[in-house]
């Protein structure tokens, strides 16, 4: 499993490599009134507050829209190292598993002529890793819109069966962005759990918890910061952080200190909920 975790995290940096980008901040699309495979225009900050609270929001349909303007805002090129298009791929493959009935949407605005190549690569691995059963007819559609190279490269990643998001191995850091992007996208707090689950109880020794392996170490330590700040900006997250603790009966220092860094990190800028 953990050799499949490490295919499935190397495709999805494939994604960052893909595609030909229109100019940062051009809006490139189709009249928002037109079909089904037309392509709105929206802002960058509308579209970010819809990644953020998706599971609040619960408009799935206008993914296409909303992809589109942070891919055209330069959004996933702002911190290269991050995987931003393999974690947005992530969350629409969660979100289009919740919301099935929209996948055919999803496939013909990504083949559309107002699409970018970027946009294509992210819903073509979505629609299959929300939906291997119906994805050859919609990743094919994808794919025929792209150039060559990249429609081989697509059709190449979407063979077999997508990995189980809850099977992956927190061998780095970034698989628990991973794993905020399934939140975000279905409210589950079974995320929450699996990240909380790199943080070691009190009675656990360093060598038991594997602490003592540097890469584990600073992948519990991203684990803390990324729980103390989602639970800052979403109180579900907060909610269900604290109702660990108190299963816990209050003794799990390290998890009273990520509520009380999240309470600080609220109090100074509270969340603007949907």
């Amino acid at each position: 499993m953990k050799h499949c975790c490490r295919l499935f995290a190397c495709s999805l940096l494939f994604l960052a490599s893909c595609g030909r980008e229109d100019p940062a901040g051009q809006i490139v699309g189709r009249d928002p009134s037109g079909g089904a495979d037309s392509i709105g225009v929206v802002s960058a900050d509308e579209a970010r507050r819809w990644l953020t609270y998706q599971y609040l929001i619960d408009e799935p349909g206008r993914a296409p829209e909303m992809v589109h303007a942070l891919i055209t805002s330069g959004w996933h090129t702002v911190n290269p190292e991050a995987n931003a298009l393999g974690v947005l791929s992530v969350f629409l493959g969660r979100l289009g598993a919740v919301h099935p009935d929209v996948l055919d949407a999803w496939a013909q605005a990504a083949a559309g002529p107002g699409a970018t190549d970027e946009a294509r690569m992210v819903f073509g691995y979505a629609v299959w890793d929300a939906d291997p059963a119906g994805a050859p007819d919609r990743v094919g559609r994808i794919a025929g819109a792209l150039p060559e190279d990249e429609a081989a490269a697509l059709l190449a990643m979407t063979e077999g069966e997508p990995v189980d998001l809850g099977d992956l191995v927190p061998d780095t850091p970034g698989v628990l962005d991973f794993w905020w992007a399934a939140f975000m996208a279905d409210g589950d707090t079974r995320w929450v759990d699996l990240v909380l689950g790199l943080i070691p109880p009190p009675e656990m020794s360093v060598e038991e918890a594997g602490l003592d392996d540097p890469q584990r170490l600073e992948t519990a330590r991203a684990a803390v910061w990324s729980l103390a700040s989602n639970a800052a900006q979403h109180p579900r997250v907060m909610a269900h952080v604290r109702a660990r603790l108190d299963g816990a009966g209050g003794d799990w220092p390290t998890v009273a200190e990520i509520i009380r860094m999240g309470e600080a990190e609220a109090a100074g800028n509270p969340p603007v909920l949907p």
